[in-house]
């Protein structure tokens, strides 16, 4: 079984997010987040563990390792679920509309960092 700070850090990676990105959500500094993936904090606080766990999408039982996370199981935001809803709404052409001008964003976005 992975330890907690191997969750945290394995999460953070999946979904791509930097060491600072993790901070500024949590409103802590970068040097707080590699002390929670390191072993120099061998007790993680645990007022800590919802909020990260949000930030990382996953649930507080999964960084603890009491349970696995799920391949397509994750936390939606309220404003995640809010999308959701109107695009579920949407008719067929809709949604339509909606995933071509997704797929330009992320486009758009992909090229932007390769800049």
């Amino acid at each position: 079984m992975n330890t907690i700070q191997e969750r945290i850090k394995s999460r953070r990676q999946q979904l791509k997010l930097t060491l600072e990105d993790v901070a500024n959500a949590l409103g802590v500094n970068k040097t707080t987040v590699m002390r929670y993936e390191s072993e120099s904090i061998k007790k993680l606080p645990t007022d800590i563990v919802p909020p990260l766990a949000k930030v990382l999408k996953c649930t507080p039982q999964y960084l603890m390792g009491w349970e696995e996370l799920e391949s397509d199981s994750y936390i939606l935001t309220d404003r995640e679920r809010e999308h959701l809803d109107i695009y579920r709404s949407l008719d067929d052409k809709g949604q339509h509309t909606v995933d071509t001008v997704a797929r330009m964003e992320l486009d758009r976005v992909k090229h932007k960092k390769v800049d």
